[in-house]
């Protein structure tokens, strides 16, 4: 009888798909801007988040209008956090925003998911964790998932591999999760392929161990800006959805807020 050899996790390989992928995205504004003022990162992220929460991006607003709210949201939460944030960096903030605002509906939703990426990279790194970029994953020189399955290139946005390997979490960012949801009514769609591959690699991850006793653990995450209106079908119940407020509050520990 063929026994199958224990698959130790050490053997797994992570690598960012592009190795400049996110850096791309934390060097332009107004993310730059977030860790270069860590002390009002708080409630910067509270406002701006608040502010897209109910933003509806597809009418279109003034100038004005857009700055006046967004300000409104970062004043509320630096108000409720107990700090005094620099006229000239909201400015700055409200400024670059609103440069991604005005050059349409499809660039603003590329800015938007670029946001949930770009947070949930940052708020979820801790010092007992990596965290990698729309990575593939290798057993040791060898690809883990083979060609022949139909979503090999559909990549997870962010996984998170917590003490070496006891826990790793699969987060597929997406701006507006009600959209890709109601996409799900299409067997074939773009979404699925993404669904069916984090199902396939969580699957593969779950056998491995991490010290030749303890199986890996998963999860599986949808990180959205907003709490979707419609529920995941019932057969995506091991998904669990999470917002950008949510990751925020978990990140503060005792009123303390620290970014690594």
């Amino acid at each position: 009888m063929r026994i199958n050899p224990i698959k130790n996790f050490k053997h797994l390989r992570f690598g960012n798909n592009k190795i400049d992928s996110y850096k791309r995205i934390k060097s332009s504004p107004p993310f730059c801007y977030i860790v270069k003022y860590e002390e009002y990162s708080p409630a910067l992220l509270e406002g701006i988040i608040k502010f897209l929460q109910v933003f509806n991006f597809n009418f279109s607003v003034t100038e004005k209008y857009f700055k006046d709210e967004l300000n409104s949201y970062i004043e509320e939460a630096e108000i409720y956090a107990n700090v005094t944030i620099p006229s000239s960096l909201k400015s700055l903030l409200s400024c670059s925003i609103y440069n991604e605002y005005k050059k349409g509906t499809i660039r603003f939703g590329v800015f938007r998911g670029d946001l949930v990426e770009y947070l949930v990279v940052l708020l979820e790194k801790n010092k007992i964790s990596k965290i990698y970029h729309e990575p593939k994953i290798r057993h040791k020189n060898k690809e883990l998932i083979k060609k022949k399955f139909i979503g090999k290139n559909c990549l997870v946005d962010v996984v998170k591999v917590q003490s070496k390997g006891q826990l790793i979490k699969f987060i597929e960012c997406k701006a507006q999760l009600d959209t890709h949801i109601k996409s799900l009514r299409k067997s074939n769609s773009t979404f699925q392929k993404k669904i069916n591959y984090m199902n396939h690699i969580d699957k593969i991850i779950r056998t491995y161990t991490y010290d030749n006793n303890n199986f890996t653990k998963t999860e599986k995450i949808f990180a959205t800006i907003s709490d979707p209106k419609r529920a995941l079908p019932s057969q995506f119940s091991d998904f669990k959805v999470i917002n950008l407020l949510n990751l925020l509050e978990d990140k503060i520990d005792n009123g303390k807020f620290r970014l690594y």
